[in-house]
């Protein structure tokens, strides 16, 4: 088989969509401008699809979520310190996939022994201090 009779698996996916699309295409049939138009609509929403599942808000971030609470805004902002920065390098990324390694056991530990709390609200605190915000990051605090 010549690789010129190859179809591509992006043809035949659009096969099953219009099954003579192939047929019209291989019979050299000039495309419309209102079918040209209708795919470019179609690959647009595509596109714009793929990028709200790539960019779909990762929702994890357990410390600050047993700490605050999954919806408190310094949670928020630790998530978007993630998002934004240090899942935007490959050694940043290899701390983040340590941490979801590791924070579970944390929670875990915590949720066993409260005093973890204490030094772990601590820690967060200063973190997202430094990130800014203006949050209410006291120690005790319980609320944003």
């Amino acid at each position: 088989m010549a690789k010129s009779d190859w179809i591509a698996a992006s043809e035949v996916g659009r096969a099953a969509y219009c099954e003579k699309a192939l047929e019209l295409k291989y019979a050299g049939a000039e495309v419309s401008t209102r079918a040209q138009a209708a795919r470019q609509r179609g690959d647009a929403a595509h596109d714009a699809w793929n990028t709200e599942i790539k960019h779909a808000a990762d929702k994890r971030c357990f410390v600050a979520s047993h700490l605050y609470g999954i919806d408190d805004p310094r949670t928020e902002r630790l998530r978007q310190f993630r998002d934004r920065y240090l899942m935007q390098r490959a050694s940043t990324r290899l701390l983040v996939h340590s941490y979801y390694r590791l924070s579970p056991i944390l929670v875990t530990l915590c949720r066993r022994f409260p005093m973890l709390d204490a030094p772990l609200r601590w820690l967060c605190a200063q973190i997202v201090a430094k990130l800014g915000g203006g949050l209410n990051t006291h120690v005790g605090s319980e609320e944003a």
